[in-house]
């Protein structure tokens, strides 16, 4: 088993929020396998699955970190029955416990875009 350790840090000013952002929160997961070290793949305009890990086979909840590296298009991030949950524009990246036996697909809005993607199973 592996530890894997997010850590998500927030600030901001009064000035842009009307009061003193200042959030930092950490978590220790369990991991196991299956799971995949920082990969990159290119996300066409159709909708294609990210991982053959990442498909409604996988039981585990899984956690993943996504990261749309292009910089112009926006990818769209859906669950495997099409619903669309998320739109990564240029530079912008998630990180999500996803459920098991949900699946997990990508598609690129304008033209094909880099999408560097990391997963890890819950144990």
């Amino acid at each position: 088993m592996a530890t894997l350790t997010p850590r998500l840090t927030l600030s901001g000013t009064a000035a842009h929020f009307g009061s003193s952002v200042n959030l930092s929160v950490d978590d220790s997961l369990g991991c196991t396998t299956p799971f995949s070290g920082v990969s990159r793949i290119s996300v066409g305009t159709d909708i294609q699955e990210i991982s053959a890990d990442l498909t409604t086979s996988q039981s585990a909840i899984t956690y993943v970190y996504l990261k749309n590296t292009d910089g112009t298009n926006v990818v769209t991030v859906s669950v495997h029955g099409g619903t669309a949950f998320a739109d990564l524009n240029p530079g912008e990246f998630l990180f999500i416990p996803l459920k098991g036996a949900t699946g997990l697909k990508a598609k690129a809005t304008g033209s094909a875009c880099v999408l560097e993607y990391a997963y890890f199973s819950r144990s």
